[in-house]
C-alpha cells in the first residue's frame, strides 16, 4: 500500500504565511524577499515553508511574463 506524505504543519504555515503577506503588499518585492534567505538560510521548517511559496509565487509570475 502507499505511503501518505504528511507535511509539517509549521512548513504550511510558513507557505500560508508568505502567500498572504504578498497578496497583501507586505511583500512587494521577491527579489529582495528571496536575497534575505540567500545571505541568512531558512533554518526552522516555517522559514523553509515561507521561502519554497516565496520561489513558487516568483517563478510563477517569470511564467506569466513571459508567454
Amino acid at each position: 500500500m502507499g505511503e501518505i506524505i504528511q507535511l509539517n504543519s509549521d512548513y504550511v504555515l510558513g507557505m500560508k504565511a508568505a502567500k498572504a503577506e504578498v497578496a497583501a503588499g507586505e511583500i512587494y518585492c521577491l527579489e529582495s524577499a528571496l536575497m534575505y534567505y540567500e545571505q541568512d538560510p531558512a533554518d526552522t521548517a516555517y522559514q523553509r515553508g515561507h521561502q519554497r511559496a516565496l520561489k513558487d509565487i516568483h517563478k510563477y509570475i517569470q511564467g506569466r511574463h513571459i508567454q
